[in-house]
């Protein structure tokens, strides 16, 4: 996602016009979750002038553990071990976009008595992810880091589960990450507890799911958000937006104090944020703009997300980009 996450850390990320860690936060709220903890080492104070407003609005705790360096996927969550209570610990990726049903995960975390339990998705090829095997009942029996076609044919599968970045984790099982160093959740510490024999359960829900760390997955969030295959996407997207001409697509979404000259010339799916100006004749087809940016005449922008407080000059053509905030562009 660079140049765009030099100044915004991928999390705050926009996704139709809202950060991306308040619609994460929006997602644990209608599950009952009001406690939370952010682990934050990149731009940490750009996240909590975010999250801290929107905390506020919601009602909501959050607390704060920074690392000084990077600790990796567990390290991050040992990290923050003082602020946990006896409860079991839902963890979420601060760059997956899921609708999964963490109120049925819960349930079945405490039914089978699982200390460990790890949300999975299907997929066509978990060639590049890591592939978890389990039994009729959920309990993992196996994980295959990013395994090759022949490991695969190997175990006679149907379907393909991949770990989809959302745990619970019950609080006894902290002891058993080492302090103070780096630590993979997914190569480490999972494999690790499998060993020492802890009761592993694989929560198997076919939940939307999207990694945003590509230009080209950070378009389809927002596409299957203004298209409401996202949960509530739909709904979210649609407040608070703005509309052009009374014609205007459902899949067009406009920020406040935004004018668009040209609305025909808004294609497909379209994410435009607050205070920006889009000139005459000109395109903007599958793309994302961020906010106070300025677009000329006769542009064409397509496939591209454009970051905040941009100038693109008139006829300036823009295909598959990425640029980062305050870039002019002809």
């Amino acid at each position: 996602m660079l140049p765009l996450t030099l100044t915004i850390p991928k999390p705050i990320l926009p996704v139709c016009n809202v950060p991306f860690l308040v619609l994460q936060l929006q997602h644990l709220q209608r599950h009952g979750i009001n406690d939370v903890i952010l682990c934050l080492q990149y731009l940490p104070d750009s996240v909590t002038a975010v999250v801290n407003a929107a905390a506020k609005k919601m009602g909501i705790r959050v607390e704060y553990a920074l690392e000084t360096v990077p600790l990796g996927t567990a390290g991050a969550i040992k990290n923050a071990e003082g602020f946990f209570d006896d409860a079991p610990l839902m963890v979420c990726n601060g760059d997956v976009l899921t609708d999964v049903n963490l109120t049925e995960m819960i349930r079945v975390h405490q039914e089978r008595n699982a200390q460990l339990s790890i949300a999975v998705t299907p997929v066509a090829d978990p060639s590049a992810y890591g592939l978890i095997l389990s039994d009729a009942d959920g309990r993992i029996q196996q994980f295959l880091e990013k395994p090759g076609r022949e490991e695969i044919s190997a175990h006679h599968l149907h379907e393909f589960f991949i770990n989809a970045g959302t745990y619970i984790i019950n609080r006894e099982l902290f002891a058993e990450i080492p302090t103070g160093r780096p630590v993979s959740i997914e190569r480490e510490t999972f494999p690790f507890l499998l060993r020492q024999g802890y009761r592993l359960n694989a929560f198997k829900e076919k939940a939307y799911w999207l990694d945003m760390g590509t230009p080209r997955n950070y378009l389809q969030a927002h596409e299957d958000m203004l298209t409401g295959k996202v949960g509530e996407g739909a709904v979210i997207a649609r407040r608070g937006a703005t509309k052009p001409s009374p014609s205007f697509s459902e899949t067009i979404l406009c920020g406040e104090n935004t004018q668009v000259m040209n609305p025909a010339g808004l294609k497909g799916f379209v994410s435009i944020g607050n205070d920006v100006q889009i000139g005459e004749e000109t395109v903007i087809e599958d793309s994302v703009i961020l906010d106070g940016t300025t677009i000329g005449k006769h542009v064409k922008i397509t496939h591209s997300i454009v970051g905040r407080h941009c100038r693109i000059l008139d006829f300036t053509t823009l295909e598959a980009g990425v640029l980062g905030d305050n870039t002019i562009d002809s």
